[in-house]
């Protein structure tokens, strides 16, 4: 996989941090990341992430996406992984 190009926004607000970034890349199996979106949120206490990615494959037309949702909760100690999936598109 090669490395990634990336688009990031970064917001500061009292005690909390947010990173919204806009990735591409591509594997070695001739895939293409044509949308790949990613969000980081940080409380005192919760963060978050999550992330989108389209991939397609030019030469075979095939497609998919995977995207998910992690959250790390300070007050408890635990992780939840929420909402992954890998879909296919086509």
């Amino acid at each position: 996989m090669s490395p990634s190009i990336s688009r990031d926004l970064i917001h500061f607000h009292q005690n909390n941090f947010v990173l919204t970034s806009n990735r591409t890349g591509t594997t070695d199996s001739g895939f293409v990341m044509v949308n790949g979106t990613e969000h980081i949120v940080e409380t005192q206490n919760v963060f978050t992430a999550g992330f989108t990615d389209v991939w397609t494959n030019p030469t075979t037309g095939e497609r998919f996406m995977a995207s998910g949702t992690f959250v790390f909760n300070g007050n408890t100690g635990t992780v939840q992984v929420d909402d992954f999936s890998l879909r296919c598109l086509g």
